[in-house]
């Protein structure tokens, strides 16, 4: 009888190729597949590209806006026999890029050509990746957009896109007609509502009222040469000059507390609380006391415009709650020194302060008193005099923010030799350009009160 060979029969044999193929699928796909380990890190390759990209393009549209501010600004010296400024400096050559963020791409070497908008990732980024240098419209990244909106896309091997950034400036956002400004106001139980515009000084020319309601109006500075120094006398009061400009600029609505969006075209140079505590009555032709119920009224600026204005006084508006960032040409006509001195102070309903509210007005040479009161202001925003680099003057300019919980600005380090100033010492601190006594007076609930000198937050009697 014959031993027995021992051996793998043909049917064990193909059971462990299956087994083998089936193991082989598995692995495959685990480094592989959509979740697999191979895609995992390929995928994070490509995020960690893009994130770069991002970053990148970020901190390059930042410099853009810094350049764009402040390199045609020159020196800025204050004309005594004006008052007004007067920017000397010639504009240097390579200010021309700054027509748009491409432009400013295209001298920085970090896109291809304004038309493709292809970026070169490696100048852009400051360092080699492998993703986004692809040639053709492959695996590459692309700026486009026009002026205030921007997008970058990323094509991948396939030609398919990826928006990873994407920024939207104050130009991309439609005020319609920028020559007018807009406000938001309250027609209280007499319907009455005064505009803040004084009549001397506010507007030239022709401006037309849009009351909101279906009213329009126009205003010519004629109107007011037929009304100056009119003598009225109303309920046996103490006979004043008429005010002629409110008496054009005034509105009865029919309906009681509500809102409307009032909308005002034309050259105006001023904004003043005060014009809506009087105005002369449309049939009697006297003037007529309305102390406080007009700035009462006030309860948004929607739109500043581009109207020339040159001076913002809002003070004691106490339901102002809220008002817009500027375009960038609202505020470059303010005046330096009183151009927002007071200008919300006493507005006891203001919640927040835009961040760009001052960027585009490097004129300003004092703050003193703006936010004065603003007992509802939680925060000050830490960029919002960074464009503002000639202030002289500080002085009171968040007093009696009671609400205020962030961090103060820290204004004084702009004091040369700020440190070797002793914080307690108020002596110090005096006669120091900016000059910031009691900037932060009563702001106890700033985080960073302890570190604001004595002299930037001592009360003054009153």
């Amino acid at each position: 009888m014959k031993g027995k060979q021992k051996g793998i029969t043909l049917i064990a044999l193909v059971i462990t190729i299956i087994v083998l193929l089936i193991l082989a699928g598995v692995s495959i796909a685990t480094l592989t597949g959509q979740n697999g380990v191979l895609t995992q890190a390929n995928n994070a390759k490509i995020a960690q590209a893009h994130g770069n990209v991002k970053d990148s393009m970020a901190l390059a549209y930042n410099e853009y806006q810094l350049e764009k501010q402040t390199q045609n600004v020159g020196k800025i010296e204050k004309v005594a026999s004006t008052s007004k400024i007067e920017i000397k400096g010639k504009r240097k050559n390579y200010l021309a890029r700054l027509d748009t963020f491409l432009d400013f791409l295209l001298d920085k070497g970090y896109i291809e050509s304004k038309e493709t908008g292809k970026i070169i990732v490696d100048k852009l980024t400051g360092a080699h990746q492998v993703i986004g240098n692809g040639k053709g419209e492959t695996d590459i990244y692309k700026i486009e957009g026009t002026e205030g909106t921007y997008k970058v896309k990323y094509y991948n091997n396939q030609g398919s896109e990826e928006e990873i950034w994407t920024v939207t400036g104050d130009e991309s956002k439609p005020q319609g007609n920028t020559k007018s400004i807009k406000m938001i106001v309250n027609s209280g139980e007499d319907g009455l509502v005064l505009l803040p515009f004084d009549y001397e000084i506010s507007y030239t020319g022709t401006i037309t009222i849009n009351w909101g309601d279906g009213a329009t109006e126009e205003v010519t500075d004629e109107n007011v040469a037929t009304s100056k120094g009119k003598i009225a006398s109303i309920n046996n009061s103490v006979k004043v000059a008429a005010r002629a400009y409110a008496t054009e600029c005034y509105h009865i609505y029919e309906g009681k507390n509500k809102e409307f969006e009032v909308e005002i075209e034309g050259k105006i140079t001023e904004i003043n609380s005060s014009a809506c505590t009087r105005y002369k009555n449309k049939e009697t032709g006297y003037s007529v006391d309305y102390i406080d119920e007009g700035r009462e009224k006030i309860l948004e600026i929607t739109q500043w415009g581009e109207t020339g204005l040159e001076e913002v006084h809002l003070s004691e508006c106490t339901n102002l709650r809220k008002i817009a960032s500027p375009s960038k040409n609202s505020f470059i006509n303010i005046d330096p020194e009183y151009g927002f001195g007071s200008a919300f102070s006493g507005c006891t309903s203001l919640t927040e302060i835009p961040a760009d509210l001052f960027s585009n007005c490097p004129q300003i040479t004092s703050f003193e008193r703006t936010f004065y009161a603003c007992r509802t202001l939680t925060e000050i925003p830490q960029t919002l005099f960074d464009n503002c680099l000639n202030v002289e003057s500080f002085s009171h300019t968040f007093e009696g923010c009671t609400g205020l919980t962030g961090n103060a600005i820290p204004l004084w380090e702009r004091i040369e030799g700020y440190e070797n100033l002793d914080l307690n010492i108020e002596s110090d601190w005096e006669n120091k350009i900016p000059n910031g006594i009691s900037c932060y007076a009563s702001c106890e609930g700033l985080k960073n009160y302890n570190l604001i000198p004595i002299y930037w937050k001592k009360r003054l009697p009153i």
